[in-house]
């Protein structure tokens, strides 16, 4: 059999039905990892259920940032044998949440039908957080100001330079409340007559790490705030 690989990166969380052959202990893992970390290993281990030898043709993964080893080295595992498929996984560009899948191929599978699939869902807390990243105003609504809380994650300094706002619908101000740790901005509307209206606020920060530099917010007028 000739196996396709789909690349499939997402970050919906789903359920998936196991093997009928191979009984999978935790086929959907939660992972939480930690700042500046760049790769997690997962281990996923089965059993065989049924009455015969069973042997793995393949394990593919959703994402050329996973790879994938049979820890003991061999494909096929007679009734009632274990074994484990362990997951290296480069976590250095995720930002927050992000779910990787695994398809397990057995002989004899149809390639759009893997016997089990597998998911990690992975969690990597995030540098500099927004509390709330879009601010919103219902139509018609007082010209009151709203603020977005900046904070940085413990035991890192990050430095706000300057924000942007690409809109005349909002004003913003932006205040320091422990400088490299925590922040304040203000925003508010000088018009909420017409929905929907939308700004985008860029954050430019002295961070060098990848996705910290410049971080989008948002500040919107809509028909109903919820």
């Amino acid at each position: 059999m000739r196996f396709v690989a789909v690349l499939f990166c997402g970050i919906l969380w789903v359920g998936f039905a196991e093997a009928a052959e191979l009984k999978f202990e935790q086929p959907n893992q939660v992972i939480v990892t930690e700042y500046g970390q760049k790769e997690t290993v997962v281990d996923f281990t089965f059993t065989n259920l049924s009455e015969y030898t069973e042997t793995i043709e393949g394990v593919t993964t959703g994402c050329s940032c996973s790879s994938t080893e049979l820890l003991d080295k061999k494909m096929e595992y007679a009734p009632g044998e274990t074994g484990t498929i362990q997951v290296h996984i480069d976590v250095s560009g995720i930002v927050g949440e992000s779910t990787k899948y695994l398809e397990v191929y057995l002989v004899g599978d149809d390639v759009a039908k893997p016997s089990a699939s597998l998911s990690v869902k992975i969690s990597k807390p995030e540098l500099i957080s927004l509390k709330p990243k879009t601010l919103k105003w219902a139509v018609g609504a007082e010209l009151e100001p709203k603020t977005i809380e900046i904070s940085v994650l413990d035991g890192q300094e990050v430095n706000l330079d300057e924000f942007i706002l690409d809109s005349e619908t909002f004003v913003g101000k932006l205040n320091e409340i422990k400088k490299g740790r925590k922040y304040e901005l203000i925003v508010t509307p000088t018009d909420t007559s017409r929905a929907p209206k939308m700004g985008v606020i860029l954050l430019k920060t002295d961070s060098k790490v990848r996705g910290f530099a410049k971080i989008n917010a948002y500040a919107v007028i809509v028909q109903k705030a919820g």
